[in-house]
């Protein structure tokens, strides 16, 4: 079974989160993701973020800080999943290739259909913006 490596952007902001519902026509349909793809040949993770969130919302933004990645094996693939936290810096928000998306407060991403490989970075992210 192949591995993929794949970015994500945790872009957090007034303690919401900006997450993604996939469209319908996707694999893995009308789950909800941190928005991120898969890294290009000759493309560091950092570069790949970066053009993703362009190409998938119209946002430009700066890596803060990579986080520890995630390995999840679905049935048909196995995702290296490499989170970054993310700033936006310029651009306006809009939905290229997704269903639904927005600001999530960690009370609705509770509450959202998460995509597997996900799972596990939104718990993370979440138990990082927990009360003390």
């Amino acid at each position: 079974m192949k591995t993929l490596n794949v970015t994500c952007a945790i872009i957090r902001r007034n303690g919401s989160y900006l997450v993604a519902q996939r469209a319908a026509s996707m694999s893995r349909p009308l789950q909800w993701e941190f928005v991120g793809g898969k890294i290009h040949e000759g493309e560091t993770p950092e570069q790949c973020i970066v053009r993703e969130v362009k190409e998938e919302l119209c946002l430009d933004v700066r890596v803060t800080q990579r986080l520890a990645d995630h390995v999840y094996s679905y049935d048909d693939k196995t995702v290296c999943l490499i989170p970054f936290e993310c700033e936006i810096t310029g651009g306006s928000l809009q939905l290229l290739e997704h269903n639904d998306g927005g600001w999530k407060t960690p009370e609705q991403m509770r509450t959202l259909d998460w995509c597997s490989a996900d799972r596990a970075i939104v718990d993370r992210a979440l138990g990082a913006a927990a009360p003390a």
